[in-house]
C-alpha cells in the first residue's frame, strides 16, 4: 500500500517539529521564572517538589528535546 502525502508535507512536518523543540524550551524557563513567587512558601513535600523542579529545569527541557529529536528523527526517515 501507498501514500502519497505530497512533496512539501515532511519538509513541513519537521520544519514545524523543530520550532516546536525551541518553544518547549522557551515555555519550561517561563514556566520557572512565573514560579518565582512562589519560592519559599511551599513546605514539606511540596517545597520539596518545587525546589526540585526548578533545579532541574535545564535537565527536563534536555530530556523533553532530546524526545523531540528522536520525533524529528523519525520524520526524516
Amino acid at each position: 500500500m501507498k501514500f502519497d502525502m505530497g512533496s512539501q508535507v515532511l519538509s513541513t512536518l519537521i520544519s514545524n517539529s523543530r520550532g516546536s523543540s525551541d518553544d518547549l524550551g522557551t515555555l519550561i524557563r517561563q514556566l520557572v521564572q512565573a514560579a518565582q513567587p512562589l519560592e519559599g512558601k511551599f513546605n514539606g513535600a511540596g517545597r520539596v517538589a518545587f525546589d526540585s523542579f526548578k533545579g532541574r529545569s535545564d535537565e527536563i527541557t534536555s530530556s523533553l528535546n532530546s524526545a523531540l529529536s528522536g520525533i524529528l528523527g523519525g520524520q526524516s526517515g
